[in-house]
């Protein structure tokens, strides 16, 4: 904006810089981080064999039922942050003012990103 007025009307200057761009940056890199820690935890659990056992940490069912449990939420975030990322966009291109409400709800997504993280 230079002195009030909208530079350009795309859907990327009508996007809230703070609240949504720097919002699914800082969540993508949340996810990205969440999901190479359920990697590595897969990898760990099929490698390490704890003191006095004979089974690995991924033939115990309590670990297998933890590293389910980590992969789905990781996936359920993921999928939460994709669809408010699209629906917000598509306010934006339209030209529809993101009210409070909306701009509360993308902060909701930005926030549930940073607490799961991401898979597939």
């Amino acid at each position: 904006m230079i002195s009030g007025k909208l530079y350009s009307d795309g859907a990327l200057y009508r996007f809230p810089a703070v609240s949504g761009l720097l919002a699914i940056g800082c969540g993508a890199v949340a996810l990205g981080i969440a999901r190479g820690a359920v990697e590595d935890i897969r990898e760990l659990a099929g490698a390490k064999t704890p003191t006095l056992s004979r089974r690995t940490l991924a033939e115990r069912a309590q670990v297998q039922s933890d590293a389910a449990k980590a992969h789905a939420q990781v996936v359920s975030a993921r999928r939460l942050a994709h669809r408010g990322d699209r629906q917000i966009v598509e306010l934006a291109s339209r030209g529809d003012e993101l009210s409070t409400e909306r701009r509360a709800a993308l902060r909701l997504v930005a926030s549930r990103r940073r607490c799961r993280g991401e898979g597939d």
